[in-house]
């Protein structure tokens, strides 16, 4: 698994991340009960938790924010798992219990970069 790496290719720096998301308290049962991650998925060979989920989502996030602002690169992709905005997402999974399971919104993130390296993009 390629899990917070980033490396050069030519002038583009592609960083990689499954960019767990936040699920907040109210979301808990949804998100457990509702996506087979929480049945299937171990780690440290226990079932994850909320705790453990939104700890590698902490993680991953910092992972990103920090190789983007430490980044040289003339070009930067970042490359997620989990989906990185609201926007993005089924229109049919928007409002579900169950999408802090599978989004982070850095829908201001995105569109606040304001370096060099931003591709002109318009997110909604």
């Amino acid at each position: 698994m390629c899990e917070n790496k980033s490396f050069l290719v030519d002038d583009t720096e592609i960083i990689l991340s499954t960019l767990w998301s936040l699920v907040p308290n109210k979301n808990w049962p949804a998100v457990r009960d509702g996506m087979s991650d929480f049945h299937l998925i171990r780690y440290d060979n226990h079932p994850l938790t909320q705790s453990i989920y939104n700890a590698m989502h902490e993680r991953d996030l910092a992972f990103i924010k920090d190789s983007v602002a430490k980044s040289k690169a003339a070009h930067i992709v970042v490359v997620t798992h989990h989906v990185p905005t609201r926007h993005c997402v089924a229109p049919e999974f928007r409002n579900s219990s169950i999408g802090t399971g599978f989004t982070v919104d850095l829908t201001e993130y995105i569109k606040n970069f304001s370096g060099e390296k931003c591709v002109d993009l318009k997110v909604k």
